[in-house]
């Protein structure tokens, strides 16, 4: 077997085509290109979803130790760890589901609002409510603003 044989029939275990003479198709390394890309997305929104079961989990393990306390104070700081927890879970969920790393941050707010009113801390009933668009952002910004906007409605 010559030389260029061997390295022909490396390239077609590996998945790629050739024409005579050795030479590459384009089309062929155009579609390994894209099953990597489609792998590799598909690991990451993999890798966003087993972050937000773990988180979760987290929260739930809170949940169950705010429970078991008796002390109202270390109750009320277990609860904003799971409010927390759970807001970042919510980024982690819409990132398992996006293309892109961006996150629709109305679509994760509105989420997140109402969990936040069930679990609050106060014996009246209280409204939240919110009014404009926040937009997309990349996964960074909006785990960031989405911590925020949960502190300042666990503080109002």
């Amino acid at each position: 077997m010559t030389e260029e044989n061997k390295h022909n029939k490396k390239l077609e275990r590996l998945g790629f085509s050739y024409e005579r003479g050795g030479v590459h198709t384009a089309r062929t390394m155009m579609l390994a290109e894209l099953r990597a890309l489609l792998s590799k997305d598909a690991t990451i929104r993999e890798i966003h979803h087993r972050v937000k079961n773990n988180l979760q989990t987290v929260a739930a393990l809170l949940r169950l130790q705010a429970r078991r306390t008796n002390n109202a104070e270390g109750r009320e700081a277990l609860n904003e760890s799971v409010r927390r927890v759970s807001s970042i879970a919510q980024v982690h969920e819409a990132l398992s589901m996006s293309v892109d790393e961006e996150v629709n941050l109305d679509a994760v707010i509105d989420r997140i609002l109402p969990v936040m009113n069930d679990v609050a801390a106060v014996d009246t009933s209280i409204r939240i409510s919110r009014q404009g668009a926040l937009g997309v952002l990349d996964a960074d910004r909006a785990t960031a603003l989405v911590l925020v906007i949960t502190e300042l409605v666990q503080n109002a």
